[in-house]
Formats: structure tokens, C-alpha cells, sequence
């Protein structure tokens, strides 16, 4: 037994005296809940276009941020986006353990080999679903000359879900964060300055 020991305690110095001599090691690499890979620095998100998501778009911390607004769930009776068209659906973590839907909908008719009929202005609805009960990120609403869209990561450092949510319309874009915090069970929304960005 007190070999053991001694041996232990050995390891442990050699490891630390390792470290120790080699500080340039590059950062250890974290992972998103499906495992995949992250440094510190990474996170996943969905791929825009570049009229999308203006490289200028500050993001707020993962760790360190002040609302402006709360989104709380609510029961999912089936009718708030009754006869909308899915454009976009995409499965996330809110934490490590607690799965999500996020999806896309406009109120706009699909032709026959399903493409958008657009208009020019369409009501839009961006909702969480997790089991019996939705998160409105963007609530049913008018955009006129624009489109919404949305990017999500995976913050490794707080183990939540943060989504940004674009709403262009005209030459404007408003963009703001939706932050999960699970001890409220609710979306923290941060709002972004807005933007003017190209026809």
C-alpha cells in the first residue's frame, strides 16, 4: 500500500513538472455536447450569408451579459404558427442535458416543387420546442422588404445554448441574443445595436 502511494505522489510530480516545462502547449479543447471538438475561442453556429451576419455584430459574453428582456415558455396548443410554412428546423442543446428544436416559419404559400411564394412582406415566427411547450425567440410578426434569420452555438464555457436572432428589413438590422438559463428556465434576450446594411 505505501508503495502505491509513493508511486502515485511520483506520477503526480512528474505530470506537473511536464507542464511546467512545456507552457506553449496549445489550450486544451473542449466539446459540444455531440462531442464535436471546440478550443476556448470556437464555437459552432449555422452558416449565413455575408448580408446575414455583418462581421461588425458584437456578441455579449457567454458569461457576462445585461437582458433587456425575458422569454418564458408557454404551452404549445398547436395555433401560434397554424398555417405558417417551415423554412428552416435545426435540433440544439439548451444545456448538456436537454434537447431542443429551433425553427423557422413564414407565413407565405410553397409552390409545387416547394419554394417560397414571397411577397412583398411576410409575417415571420421563430420558436423554441421542447416537449409540450414553445419559445417565442421572435414572435409572430410583420417584416415588410426583409427576412429573419438566425445563427445558434453551443457555449462550452456556461454549458448553454445562445442563439442570435437577424430581423432585416429595408436597410435595417436589428439583431439581439437569446441566452438559455436553465435555473429560470427561460431565454435571456440582449440586444444588439442596430445596423444599416446594403440593399
Amino acid at each position: 500500500m505505501k508503495k502505491m502511494l509513493a508511486l502515485s505522489a511520483f506520477l503526480l510530480l512528474l505530470v506537473s513538472a511536464c507542464d511546467k516545462a512545456n507552457p506553449s502547449a496549445s489550450p486544451t479543447a473542449a466539446q459540444t455536447p455531440s462531442g464535436q471538438s471546440l478550443l476556448p475561442s470556437q464555437s459552432t453556429a449555422a452558416s449565413a450569408s455575408p448580408e446575414q451576419t455583418p462581421a461588425s455584430t458584437p456578441v455579449p459574453s457567454a458569461d457576462a451579459y445585461q437582458a433587456s428582456g425575458y422569454i418564458d415558455g408557454q404551452e404549445d396548443n398547436g395555433l401560434y404558427t397554424h398555417g405558417m410554412s417551415r423554412l428552416d428546423v435545426k435540433a440544439i442543446h439548451l444545456t448538456q442535458d436537454r434537447l431542443a428544436v429551433l425553427e423557422l416559419y413564414v407565413d407565405a404559400q410553397l409552390d409545387d416543387k416547394g419554394a417560397v411564394m414571397w411577397d412583398d412582406g411576410q409575417e415571420w415566427a421563430l420558436v423554441v420546442h421542447e416537449g409540450d411547450y414553445i419559445y417565442p425567440l421572435f414572435e409572430k410578426k410583420y417584416v415588410q422588404l426583409g427576412e429573419v434569420s438566425f445563427t445558434d452555438s453551443w457555449q462550452p464555457e456556461t454549458g448553454r445554448a445562445q442563439i442570435t436572432v437577424r430581423v432585416r428589413q429595408h436597410e435595417f438590422l436589428d439583431s439581439y441574443e437569446c441566452i438559455f438559463e436553465a435555473d429560470s428556465n427561460r431565454f435571456a434576450r440582449v440586444d444588439l445595436p442596430q445596423q444599416t446594411v446594403a440593399e
